[in-house]
């Protein structure tokens, strides 16, 4: 993950100076006030610890997230204490390194709140760089009864999960869309997934439940690697015999910039999780603060942080994933001995199962649900409400059937035999959702030679238009409304690609050939990044073309940062290009949208927890949301890009980015 540099440019400097470093902010994070809605403070009580040594005159703050555009400051909540040089009150810890908040503030209930502690003596001196974070959620949800601790654990914890919208740890902001709101809140909402807020204790398994199990060890490993730097004088000087934080900060860097304090890190180590990381693990020592920890032997490939999803009944094997307004997940599922047939799955956001999951029955056979997909909740009509679609390819009576699930109860909305007539619609290879709410497949003609895309306007099929395809695959709709579909011109030679306009007819061109594009027979990826260039997987590779159907990039396509098979692919708001290798490299590799890799080598492993991934998607908070097709898991790979708009619709993305399904 790289934030953009259009939202660097905005992002707020530390400035260091005395004893401690004050946050210096923008005039558009001076105190909120009160707004209309606002919710009243209450008192808020807490300790700052560096590992486990109290941290004594830290100057702690009480931000809001700000909602006025990505990269602008946090708003300092507080409307009392000790007033720094900017104008923005903080509080001070005691000897024993406790904090009071009065009430003297207020907020609107969904502002996302945050403690942010820096400076302060954690016993070996003062410390100017040590800085510390913990999320504490909703304004309006945010009890008065618990004592919040503020240490490392929860300094990671709270980095991790709100990366996608943090550039600085005084820089944490959204858009004020409505579209917007759920996504900054679920974000924030994963920091009580990762690390117990009333103790700063990292958790093995999420609560309510226990759906997911956490890298404990992971995240207890960079804790102690911030600790290193927390718990010393905060010296900073190197390179020879460097200080640990001379160590942290000229490996925890944005871009060639070193981190200012031990809170930036924790951001850059989020932002760039594969770089540096046997210089970071260094740190951690013999004899470090939080366990259980990882071994000292081998080195990580890299610090991301996965959570895997298993049981809750859903042990069918997901293969594609969509994520809908709500940042819900939905899965298909091929099924297994319990579930012959497969179903359809739903992990709510805050990581517990829905309690209709799996989907099965309803007069449907569920043989190989390949894709899934959701209408915009912004569409009116027959498709409207998030509705969820999903592609069943059933050789026994319906060939294709599209069926639509209501997203608040899982009921079938499509009937008991799906939309599909046997003579037309045939063994799907590709679905996209317009933004009016058409569901969009592509057929490969495997039973009467009908290769055409076919839209469902609600109550009927919309054109079925040749467009010079022979075999449709892999599909994506871009921001103009053309179609770009994946296709084989006949059986066993190589793809090309289509592009048709919001007609159905071939534009200019059209079909577009390239080298590099390789025929397999698990499917046909496509997706649009935001300045409209088209993305396809294969064997080894991904072959990116312009929005006027040129090559671009090294003749044969990327193969770098660990691809192995791009069975999958989904752009984020960045415009990097995230692919889940297959089954051949338990890895997901990230590309930027200039096709250099940035997860390295061996890509991202999360630790380990993926089992030949395939599908793959990112959500609204910035997560990456990962298939494997020989095990039950769904893998959350917690931040590590930007994030998108969801549910995707005609390249609808903030800033940028897409995804299109399309079969594994």
């Amino acid at each position: 993950m790289r934030i953009p540099w259009t939202i660097l440019s905005l992002s707020s400097v530390l400035v260091l100076a005395g004893c401690s470093a004050r946050p210096v902010l923008t005039s558009s994070s001076a105190p909120s006030g009160t707004p209309s809605s606002a919710v009243q403070g209450h008192t808020i009580t807490g300790r700052v610890h560096g590992g486990q040594n109290p941290v004594s005159g830290a100057s702690v703050y009480l931000f809001g997230a700000n909602t006025n555009g990505y990269g602008n400051a946090s708003i300092s909540e507080l409307m009392s204490g000790t007033k720094d040089g900017s104008g923005n009150y903080y509080v001070t810890t005691n000897s024993s390194g406790d904090f009071t908040i009065s009430g003297d503030w207020s907020c609107a209930s969904t502002t996302q709140l945050y403690i942010y502690a820096i400076g302060g003596n954690p016993g070996s001196g003062t410390n100017s760089v040590a800085a510390l974070l913990a999320g504490l959620g909703s304004c309006g949800a945010l009890s008065s009864s618990q004592t919040i601790v503020v240490n490392e654990v929860s300094t990671i914890a709270t980095a991790y999960s709100i990366a996608g919208f943090a550039t600085s740890p005084t820089a944490v902001s959204s858009s004020g869309s409505t579209l917007a709101v759920p996504d900054i809140g679920n974000a924030f909402g994963t920091i009580q997934n990762l690390e117990t807020l009333q103790t700063g204790v990292a958790l093995a398994a999420t609560p309510n439940g226990g759906a997911g199990t956490v890298p404990q060890a992971t995240l207890n490993t960079l804790a102690n690697i911030l600790a290193a730097c927390i718990n010393s004088n905060g010296a900073v000087t190197g390179p020879t015999n460097p200080t640990p934080c001379y160590t942290l900060f000229y490996n925890a860097e944005s871009g060639t910039t070193p981190a200012p304090n031990t809170a930036q890190a924790a951001l850059n180590i989020a932002h760039n999780p594969g770089a540096n990381v046997a210089n970071l693990f260094a740190l951690q020592g013999s004899s470090p603060p939080f366990v259980p920890d990882l071994p000292s032997s081998p080195v990580p490939n890299d610090f991301t942080l996965g959570i895997a999803f298993t049981g809750g009944t859903w042990s069918l094997g997901p293969t594609a994933l969509a994520v809908d307004g709500s940042g819900d997940i939905w899965m298909a599922s091929i099924g297994n001995a319990s579930f012959p047939e497969g179903g359809v799955g739903e992990l709510l956001a805050n990581g517990t199962w829905s309690s209709f999951t799996p989907v099965t029955g309803g007069g449907i056979e569920y043989d190989d649900p390949a894709l899934v997909a959701v209408v915009p909740s912004t569409v009116n009509g027959a498709n409207s409400a998030g509705a969820i679609w999903v592609v069943v390819n059933d050789e026994t009576g319906c060939p294709t059937c599209i069926i639509a699930l209501n997203p608040s109860t899982g009921a079938v909305l499509t009937g008991s035999t799906g939309i599909g007539d046997g003579s037309s619609v045939e063994l799907t290879g590709g679905l996209a959702i317009a933004s009016t709410g058409v569901a969009w497949i592509t057929t490969e003609g495997d039973y009467e030679g009908d290769n055409y895309l076919y839209g469902w306007n609600s109550s009927t099929w919309v054109f079925g238009a040749g467009g010079g395809l022979t075999e449709g695959r892999g599909l994506a709709i871009d921001a103009s409304g053309n179609f770009w579909v994946v296709n084989i011109p006949t059986s066993g030679t190589a793809y090309n690609l289509v592009e048709l306009n919001s007609s159905g007819t071939a534009v200019t061109g059209s079909p577009f050939s390239g080298s590099g594009m390789r025929e397999y027979s698990g499917g046909s990826p496509v997706a649009v990044d935001g300045p409209g260039n088209v993305w396809l997987g294969g064997f080894g590779d991904i072959v990116e073309f312009n929005s006027s159907g040129v090559q671009q990039g090294p003749s044969g396509g990327y193969s770098t940062g660990g691809i192995d098979l791009a069975s999958q692919i989904a752009i984020d708001g960045a415009s990097n290009i995230f692919t889940a290798p297959g089954v051949n490299n338990n890895s997901v590799t990230e590309l930027s949208d200039s096709g250099t890799a940035i997860s390295g080598s061996n890509g991202y492993t999360a630790g380990g927890i993926m089992n030949g991934p395939n599908g793959v998607a990112v959500d609204g908070s910035g997560n990456v949301w990962v298939t494997s097709a020989t095990s039950s898991n769904l893998v959350e790979i917690v931040g590590l890009a930007t994030p998108v708009v969801t549910p995707i619709a005609d390249n609808l993305v903030s800033p940028y980015g897409s995804h299109a399904v399309n079969e594994p």
